[in-house]
């Protein structure tokens, strides 16, 4: 584990893609079992030095010298699949030369292979004293590192024995039960035979290993010998102790669980099973490559190693890589999808401060313009309406209906009284004009104007800061620090490279509007004339 201060920042809920250094002080309650945030870093350079060390003279192999070294670190095992002269064995003896004082076994099976050949010979001596035990010295019992050529072609004694030694890590000499000192076991096979499902599961990471490509060809040909790392960087066994014991503290964030769980509903729907104790496998060297980077938490490129993990076959490699893009990209997506909402609602808003306007007003009340342009508090003109020959309109005093005032003369008694009739305002028939409201441009107050940049600020800050972490964990930005990260060099990511991208420039795109937004709310009228805050 990493042990920093309680503060230490937390995903909240969302992708912690590839947190960025942070420069706190180790936290000074260390026991000797957990990794400070120093000791976690200087391992990091460590294993990238051994990493740039022992890749050396391969081609094409950068992928699996990382699965080796995470493999051994994790306590796993790792299966090459491939064709003859690939190199396989020449990765299991630079995996050897990275550790200090390391034995290393290697041998070739066959079906004729018997278990004196990887587990040693009787002893004669304990035979006398009617014991059978074997002599382990310089076998697999006694190696740290061991490759194991076309494992699968060994007959049942042998493959029956290996699993002890694989899980368990013991090895039953005669009447007594030993450990093991064994790190890692690389195994090589043309295939995987479906007859051998025990021994192959014990294999948690497995690679294609493919003939160097054309484009390769002239490195292949060019390429030299590993020169063998200094003690002082090689691995240490009793290091692998405290890497694997600080592997069980790393966190492990909500999304994580949420994504392979979604990844485990779309392998079962395509009928490939994985164990349970391969998920908890799983989980396990996650962690563990967290640790190997210098960090405390689990990020989406630690989740590249899932390709490596959960086929059985060579025909199942596809649809898990399908399987594991198409989520990481939905994964990827929520993020900015998530700014995305935000950008337009805070572009809305914008766009109704901007055209707010604010009504006219004195001491009496609201403000009108009248037709002729004169200010008034009257909200509309009235005025005598007229029919359509520009005859002006009375109600009829029997029926109320519309009546001219010719059509008066011969309602009425005399003409008193339609003069009478007509000159009372009451009787007439009216239109109303509304008047135009004297409006203004709304202003306001400096505190609002500054409160809605410092939210644009805020939200800008935290997606470039995602941007950031995106862009590491896919090595499409380059980082002044964390250079000793081994993630940064290692293949894992690259299985969310397209994804990546195209959340990049969504998150680009996004931190424009920002920006634009940014000098909207900073341009809006206040209540102090001609005073705006800086954008």
């Amino acid at each position: 584990m990493i042990v920093k201060h309680a503060d230490r920042r937390r995903s909240r809920g969302r992708v912690l893609l590839y947190p960025l250094p942070r420069e706190q002080p180790a936290c000074r309650a260390c026991s000797g079992d957990v990794l400070t945030e120093s000791t976690a870093l200087e391992l990091a350079r460590r294993i990238r030095v051994l990493y740039d060390a022992l890749r050396e003279g391969l081609v094409a192999l950068d992928e699996a010298l990382y699965l080796a070294l995470l493999a051994a670190a994790a306590g796993e095992h790792l299966l090459l699949v491939g064709p003859p002269g690939t190199a396989k064995s020449e990765l299991a003896r630079r995996l050897h030369l990275a550790f200090a004082d390391a034995r290393y076994f290697e041998r070739l099976l066959t079906r004729f292979s018997v278990p004196e050949e990887l587990f040693g010979p009787l002893s004669l001596k304990a035979l006398e004293r009617d014991s059978y035990e074997r002599l382990i010295d310089g076998y697999l019992p006694s190696a740290h590192v061991a490759f194991l050529d076309e494992i699968f072609e060994a007959n049942s004694a042998i493959l029956n024995a290996l699993l002890g030694i694989l899980n368990e890590r013991v090895f039953d000499n005669g009447a007594q039960r030993r450990p093991v000192p064994l790190a890692c076991v690389i195994a090589a096979s043309n295939e995987i035979p479906d007859n051998v499902p025990a021994l192959s599961d014990r294999f948690l990471v497995r690679l294609l290993v493919e003939p160097v490509s054309d484009d390769g060809f002239d490195a292949l040909l060019g390429a030299t010998a590993v020169t063998p790392p200094s003690d002082e960087d090689r691995l240490r066994f009793e290091e692998l102790s405290t890497i694997r014991d600080s592997a069980n503290r790393v966190d492990v964030p909500g999304w994580t669980i949420d994504l392979i769980r979604s990844v485990r509903t779309a392998l079962s729907a395509k009928g490939i099973y994985v164990s349970d104790r391969r998920w908890r496998k799983t989980i396990h060297l996650l962690r563990t490559s967290a640790v190997l980077a210098g960090r405390d938490s689990v990020v989406l490129a630690d989740l590249g190693v899932l390709s490596h993990a959960l086929w059985q076959q060579l025909t199942q490699r596809p649809i898990v890589d399908e399987i594991l893009a198409k989520v990481a990209a939905e994964t990827l997506d929520a993020e900015p999808e998530r700014y995305r909402a935000l950008v337009e609602t805070l572009e809305d808003t914008l766009a109704q401060e901007r055209n707010a306007k604010t009504g006219g007003r004195d001491d009496v009340g609201q403000l009108y313009r009248d037709p002729k342009g004169a200010v008034t508090h009257e909200a509309a003109t009235r005025r005598h309406k007229k029919n359509r020959f520009g005859e002006l309109l009375f109600e009829s005093p029997t029926t109320r209906a519309p009546v001219t005032l010719e059509d008066l003369r011969g309602l009425l008694p005399d003409l008193g009284a339609v003069r009478a009739y007509a000159s009372d305002p009451t009787k007439w028939i009216v239109d109303e004009i509304p008047h135009e409201a004297v409006v203004s441009t709304r202003r306001y107050s400096k505190d609002h104007v500054s409160a809605r940049v410092v939210q644009v600020d805020r939200i800008l800050q935290n997606l470039r800061s995602f941007r950031e972490e995106l862009g590491a964990a896919s090595g499409v930005d380059s980082r002044q620090e964390g250079a000793s990260e081994v993630d940064c060099l290692a293949p894992p990511r690259a299985r969310f490279a397209e994804s990546s991208r195209r959340a990049l420039s969504r998150l680009t795109a996004l931190s424009e509007r920002l920006e634009t937004l940014r000098r909207g709310f900073a341009s809006l009228p206040t209540e102090e004339v001609g005073s705006e805050v800086t954008a």
